[in-house]
Parts: C-alpha cells; sequence; structure tokens
C-alpha cells in the first residue's frame, strides 16, 4: 500500500517531497492509516487534531491517542476544542455541519500560522461514493457528481486509490491500533444511512458496484470539464458589466442558449441566487420590467432586455452629512470638496461630476442620502421644480441606475443629483465670494 500511496501523490501531482503537510487525523482507523504512511514515506507532516467534545469522555480519549501518534512520531502536533453544541445553537445549523465548519476555519488559520503548504485529509474510494451520493440527493446537479477531488485549492486526498476493505487490511498486517467513533454507527446521519443500508444493498444487487461507480465519477470529473468550459464561453457572451460595474445579463442572447435556464443558475449561483428560485427568474424575463429577486448579498433586476445584478444597497434610509470645512468623504461615495475665493477668472467646470455652489448660500451640514418618494429640485437651466421621477424618465434612468443615485441637499433642496444634474440654485455668479466644489471620484 505505501507503493501505490506514493505513486497516488506522484501521478495526481499532490505535493512534492519539500513540501510541508498538516494531517486531519481524528484518531479514527482512515485518519490513523494516513498519518502512519506519511511516516513510513518519510514526509515532512505535523498532526492537527480537533477535539468538538460531543462524546465526552471518549473524545478526550480520542484527543490523548492522537497526541500520543504525534509523539511517537516527533511531529509538531495542534489541538483545539470546540463547543460545537453552542456553536450549532448560535448559528442555527446541525451538529454536523457546525463541526465541519469549525475545523476547517481553525485548519485554515493553522496552514497560514505554522507556514505548512496543503491539508491532507483521510477520504477515500468509499468516502468518494457516498459523497455522490449525498450530492445526488441534494440536487447538487452536475459540480456534485464529481465526488471527493484529490486536490481542491490547498486541500490534498492522498487515500482516495484506497478502499475502506484496503486500509482495513494494511492496518491489520501492521498490527495499528486506532479510535473508534461510535457516533460512525448511528443511521441518524445522511452519510451513516448511505454507508450501512444504501451501499450493502447495491452491492447485493452488483458485487462490482464500487468499481463500476468509481468509473462512472471519472467519466462525470470529465464531462465536467466540457461543460464548465461551455458555460464559461456563454458567460463571456451574455454577461457585460454595466458603467457602474453592475453585472447586466443580456436576456435575448440567453434565450437562445442551448439550455437557457441551466446558464442563467450558473451565473447566478455564484452570487447566492439557490436553485429554487431560478425557475421565478427565468419566467420573469418574459414579463414587465421592475420585477426583483433577491439573494443575501446581492439583487438581481429584470429592466427591459436585461437582468441586472447589483450588490445590495444598504444606504437607502441613512442620511450623510457633510460639515462645513470638510474637505473629503468616503461614504457613501468618495468626494473630494474644495473651498476657494471668486474671482475673474475662475471658470465652473463642465462636467457632471464636478457641481459648484455659492458657498455662503448653501445651509450647513449638507446631507447625502438615497431619492425617496415625492422628491423634486430644479434642474440647472430651468426655474421650476421637477419630480426627481420625471427626470429619471426623461434622462431614461434605467431600474438599476435609479436604485444607485444618491441626491446632496442643502436644508430640504436637491442641490445635485450626484453625477448627473446639478441644480439651478446656488449658482456662482459675480457676486458670489466664496465658492464650494464637490468632485465625484466614484
Amino acid at each position: 500500500m505505501l507503493r501505490e500511496f506514493k505513486k497516488f501523490i506522484s501521478d495526481n501531482r499532490l505535493f512534492d517531497a519539500s513540501q510541508k503537510i498538516l494531517l486531519a487525523v481524528s484518531g479514527g482507523l482512515d485518519s490513523t492509516v494516513m498519518a502512519y504512511l506519511f511516516y513510513a514515506a518519510e514526509l515532512q507532516f505535523g498532526i492537527a487534531h480537533c477535539n468538538f467534545q460531543l462524546r465526552g469522555e471518549e473524545s478526550n480519549g480520542d484527543e490523548n491517542f492522537v497526541r500520543d501518534m504525534a509523539r511517537r512520531f516527533n511531529v509538531p502536533f495542534y489541538v483545539k476544542k470546540f463547543n460545537t453544541i453552542v456553536f450549532a445553537k448560535e448559528h442555527k445549523t446541525g451538529i454536523q455541519e457546525a463541526a465541519r465548519k469549525l475545523r476547517y476555519d481553525w485548519f485554515a488559520d493553522l496552514i497560514i500560522e505554522e507556514e505548512y503548504d496543503f491539508l491532507a485529509t483521510a477520504h477515500h474510494k468509499d468516502d468518494h461514493i457516498e459523497t455522490f451520493f449525498i450530492n445526488l440527493l441534494r440536487g447538487c446537479g452536475i459540480s456534485g457528481l464529481h465526488g471527493i477531488l484529490s486536490k481542491k485549492g490547498n486541500i490534498i486526498r492522498p487515500l482516495l486509490f484506497a478502499t475502506r476493505d484496503d486500509i482495513e487490511k494494511y492496518s491489520r498486517k501492521r498490527r495499528l491500533s486506532h479510535r473508534e467513533d461510535s457516533s460512525n454507527q448511528q443511521i441518524k446521519y445522511t452519510r451513516n444511512k448511505i454507508r450501512h443500508l444504501l451501499i450493502p444493498a447495491l452491492k447485493e444487487i452488483n458485487p462490482d458496484f464500487q468499481n463500476i461507480i468509481n468509473d462512472d465519477i471519472a467519466r462525470f470529473q470529465e464531462a465536467e470539464k466540457i461543460y464548465q468550459t461551455r458555460v464559461s464561453q456563454l458567460k463571456n457572451e451574455i454577461v457585460s458589466k454595466t458603467a457602474s460595474g453592475d453585472l447586466a445579463v443580456d436576456i435575448k442572447k440567453l434565450h437562445v442558449t442551448e439550455a437557457p435556464q441551466t446558464v442563467l443558475f450558473e451565473i447566478l449561483s455564484f452570487y447566492g441566487f439557490k436553485k429554487d428560485i431560478i425557475p421565478d427568474i427565468f419566467r420573469s424575463m418574459d414579463g414587465q420590467s421592475g420585477k426583483r429577486f433577491f439573494s443575501s448579498n446581492y439583487q438581481l433586476l429584470k429592466d427591459r432586455d436585461f437582468l441586472f445584478l447589483s450588490e445590495k444597497k444598504t444606504t437607502n434610509e441613512k442620511i450623510f452629512i457633510i460639515e462645513k470645512g470638510k474637505n473629503e468623504i468616503f461614504s457613501p461615495l468618495h468626494l473630494k470638496i474644495e473651498y476657494s475665493e471668486n474671482h475673474k477668472r475662475f471658470i465652473v467646470p463642465r462636467d457632471r461630476h464636478i457641481v459648484c455652489f455659492d458657498c455662503d448660500q448653501l445651509i450647513f451640514p449638507l446631507t447625502i442620502r438615497a431619492p425617496k418618494d415625492g422628491d423634486q429640485f430644479v434642474p440647472f437651466g430651468m426655474k421650476g421644480h421637477k419630480k426627481l421621477s420625471d427626470f429619471f424618465i426623461d434622462e431614461k434612468f434605467s431600474q438599476i441606475e435609479k436604485g444607485n443615485t444618491l441626491i446632496l441637499c442643502s436644508g430640504s433642496e436637491i442641490i445635485w443629483v450626484v453625477n448627473h444634474r446639478r441644480s439651478n440654485l446656488y449658482k456662482v455668479e459675480s457676486l458670489t465670494k466664496n465658492v464650494i466644489s464637490f468632485i465625484s471620484l466614484a
């Protein structure tokens, strides 16, 4: 098995002998064998153990067992105790999910702090198959059918060449001791149900079942590469960036793709949109403008021939203050503020990103906020007030542009629709003594 272990690492280019590997070791059979193989191969490694404090003295026994192993191997040992139950309650998640997040977050920190190159976990061929079925039941799409990858980022799985039977035979031959986790026999967890109920039934139907599934998974991995290449090409054709940095999905181009709803999911899933909402978004593309959809951090807006994707704005109900004498602000946008005396050579710039006013006529502090219903202002060159909503219509603002617009106010008067139109009030004229200029760098 040692020879196959070295060959798998070499063939899959997991790492080279000069690199340091952090091993995630629970004390169970799989991770114990992995640690012995690393030791037998004379590789550079350290051992990390998580004590989730879920099984009382049994958990403490696991910790002591792994500590003794690291001492025998004379390698660095790292351990951390987690209050997993409290964490799960606070984050409203299951115990298994909580434990997974806790350990991988800690491993990520350890790799950086202790300067390791990779984290090695003891997943093997049977885990590969179990994960395939878990993902299949969750409805993960093609990306979940590749099972467990041998290398993903800085995480490696150097035992994926071996079955559980292979690992057990190696352990018996070497007379290795390990810890038994009693929870592994409890079928209340999905993985254990698949391990103890589903897979034995499939083996009974076809004794060669494991080899067949592993071959299928390998083909799925190759198919996924072709799939992702095509999806990437379509994204480049369909998705563009607006002037404000938001994403625009061209509805007409999306409709003529081979599988428009699937392509839409591949575009939006990265931004937190779940598969359940994709059919609703897809149907909205043939409807009227204005329909909005939300993920945790993003909003999607259907507007004419495009779906506009932008980050959720948190400024809609906030008011930002600009005190007199302030020279620069960075929120909710980047503005430089300059003060100067009026003189014959002063020229008001003709640039929608720069505005100048008679400073002495303004009411301080000035405010910046998002537009609200009923807002009106006196557009430059006009004498009477105009509804801001009518201004948006006349200037053909998209729904996304309306949502991103900010206004600068002096008292109750809007003096600048930022980066679009200034007010005709408080102009710099011949009698103006002091000028205030706002330069938008957003």
